[in-house]
């Protein structure tokens, strides 16, 4: 069949065209992905970031600063070096676990074998304390506090972490180590909130490559360093592709400074392609289309795909800078719609799990008041403003009293009821400007800004007296509350919470159902 110059001159323009369409449609989708894996990576490392910033490094700096403080209490290495039984500031121990409800025990073991533990358990016979984890890392960098390899605790079996630090005589002789243990199901709790879509998810390793946090409790202790990509952790952070157990894998990774675990944050690529297949789909279909309209796509193509896509990648750089609340509206039924769609859903979706991650960080969530990491750092925010512009400040501390009769008598249901109750009671009767948290069990605390002693002890005891009148779904169920009250006279947190606690024991040791001041 001849064909005729019209038609050469048709399929010539055809082929001229449809080429150069075919490949920056190619070039197109292939920049779409490479942009979109880019910022999977960059969104999750931010993920990991924030945890870091958030949970782990505050956590951390409780454990630490409540080591430094009880470990160089001289009045403990006079009780240490006199080898008595009980020792001087142990009842404070107890403080630092009110303050973090996580904390499993506070303990010391000394070189001649003694031991120390708050709250008490009866060690295994021949119980030598210096061949214990804690006790080991301790004596390897004398001084300082380290952070231990995670090992199993002789009495309840489960994996702990420990940290600890020597304790030295006047001479630099060490004579104990001072120690504080957690569980890893505790970290496992933060990394199992995290969500970085199906099937990812975020894990920490120690420094030898053992899994001390994980979702999936079983997989707690696991060796990783068999894994291939273990060995590209090699900086600070930083975010790669590689293939783990058979799949591939976008892991995005980070350091922590003080113990050189790692934050690593893994998403299977299947997660990636889910989101960039309609786009496959629709590219080929485009280039099948361009043939029957070259010129027309060619010029939609050059001056509004191309634009539209710029657009997204402007969205994409306002995003990567940390501007979560930025949307971008690009009109269109086509993939690059689709593109800029599943972009701000995965943007939004960062944004939610950040804000959930604030506040989960701030509330309490049995009681919805705010927990005790919060108002620890509240204050401290607020003895900074009552210092700086003269203020008065206040501080109570309640208790229910025989709460734990409760919870035997009723269960903890009800015991938990209790606690919701009076707290929203609590919150309920106090000013805009006054702050409520729960410390850790049944105990309270409420932060009165511009108040003096006097009318802080009368808001007290009024509380108290209504408390008492409460009626509750167990008609002989009666609760009661015993409570401290101190005025900040220029005293740290640590300090100022101390005094209301030790009004609020006084009250309990004088007959309870009272407020001291």
């Amino acid at each position: 069949m001849k064909m005729g110059i019209k038609m050469k001159m048709s399929l010539t323009m055809f082929i001229l065209i449809s080429i150069p369409i075919y490949m920056l449609g190619s070039l197109s989708y292939e920049k779409a992905k490479e942009i979109l894996i880019e910022e999977l990576n960059a969104a999750n490392l931010r993920t990991i970031e924030h945890m870091n910033d958030y949970f782990i490094h505050h956590y951390m700096e409780e454990i630490e600063l409540a080591i430094d403080i009880f470990s160089s209490d001289q009045k403990l290495l006079e009780s240490l070096t006199m080898e008595r039984d009980v020792l001087v500031g142990m009842d404070d121990w107890n403080i630092i676990r009110r303050l973090n409800s996580d904390l499993w025990h506070v303990f010391i073991g000394t070189s001649n074998g003694r031991f120390y533990i708050v709250p008490e358990w009866q060690p295994p016979d021949r119980y030598d304390p210096s061949i214990r984890p804690w006790y080991i890392a301790a004596m390897k960098e004398k001084g300082k506090i380290v952070w231990s390899e995670p090992y199993e605790e002789l009495v309840t079996h489960e994996k702990v972490i420990s940290a600890s630090k020597t304790i030295e005589d006047h001479n630099g002789e060490v004579i104990g180590v001072f120690a504080i243990n957690t569980s890893l199901q505790q970290l496992s709790k933060a990394v199992k909130g995290t969500n970085l879509g199906e099937g990812g998810f975020v894990m920490i390793l120690d420094k030898r490559g053992q899994i001390i946090a994980h979702p999936d409790e079983d997989a707690l202790g696991k060796d990783m360093t068999s894994q291939m990509w273990y060995s590209s952790l090699d900086m600070e952070k930083g975010a790669f592709y590689t293939i783990a157990d058979g799949k591939g894998m976008f892991i995005s990774y980070m350091m922590i400074p003080k113990t050189e675990w790692q934050l690593v944050a893994l998403m299977p690529k299947e997660t990636l392609e889910k989101e960039i297949e309609p786009i496959r789909q629709r590219t080929i279909s485009i280039g099948v289309i361009s043939g029957l309209a070259a010129v027309l796509v060619g010029i939609f193509f050059s001056h509004t795909v191309v634009g539209r896509i710029r657009r997204i990648m402007d969205y994409m750089e306002a995003v990567e800078k940390g501007d979560l609340q930025v949307q971008s509206y690009c009109q269109g039924n086509d993939e690059i719609a689709e593109l800029n769609m599943k972009f701000n859903h995965m943007v939004a979706n960062l944004h939610h799990v950040m804000s959930e991650m604030k506040k989960i960080s701030m509330v309490d969530g049995l009681t919805k008041v705010y927990n005790h990491k919060y108002m620890y750092d509240r204050l401290d925010q607020e003895i900074k403003e009552a210092r700086r512009y003269g203020k008065r400040l206040s501080v109570i501390m309640v208790d229910i009293d025989h709460f734990k009769a409760v919870n035997d008598k009723y269960g903890h249901q009800v015991g938990d009821q209790v606690l919701s109750k009076l707290a929203a009671f609590i919150r309920n009767s106090l000013r805009s400007i006054d702050i409520v948290g729960r410390y850790g069990g049944e105990e309270f605390m409420i932060i009165l800004p511009e108040t003096m002693l006097e009318q802080s002890f009368i808001l007290a005891d009024k509380i108290r007296q209504r408390v008492e009148c409460l009626q509750w779904q167990e008609e002989e169920l009666k609760i009661t509350i015993s409570g401290g009250v101190t005025e900040w006279k220029d005293e740290n947190a640590l300090e100022i919470v101390k005094k209301a606690d030790d009004l609020l024991y006084k009250a309990k040791n004088n007959g309870r159902n009272r407020i001291e001041k």
